[in-house]
C-alpha cells in the first residue's frame, strides 16, 4: 500500500515481474538482508560521506524508532 500503490497503482505489472525475478534469483530468507540491500547500503554510504550506515524499514514507525535509538 502507501506510496508504491499511489505512484504505480495496485499490482503494477513491472513491479510484480521484478518481484518474481528477484525471488527466483535468491530465495528470500526473511531474517537476513538480501544481497541487493547490502549493495544499496554501500551505494548510499558512498554517495553520502557523512553516513556511517544505512538501514531499511518496512514502515515509518520502524524507521522513526530506529532513528531515535
Amino acid at each position: 500500500m502507501a506510496w508504491g500503490s499511489i505512484l504505480l497503482g495496485y499490482a503494477h505489472e513491472s513491479v510484480q515481474q521484478a518481484i518474481i525475478e528477484a525471488v527466483k534469483q535468491t530465495s528470500p530468507m526473511l531474517p537476513y538482508p538480501h544481497p541487493l540491500e547490502m549493495e544499496v547500503t554501500q551505494m548510499l554510504c558512498e554517495d553520502f560521506p557523512s553516513a556511517e550506515m544505512a538501514i531499511f524499514g518496512k514502515n515509518g514507525s520502524d524507521v522513526c524508532t530506529l532513528a531515535a535509538e
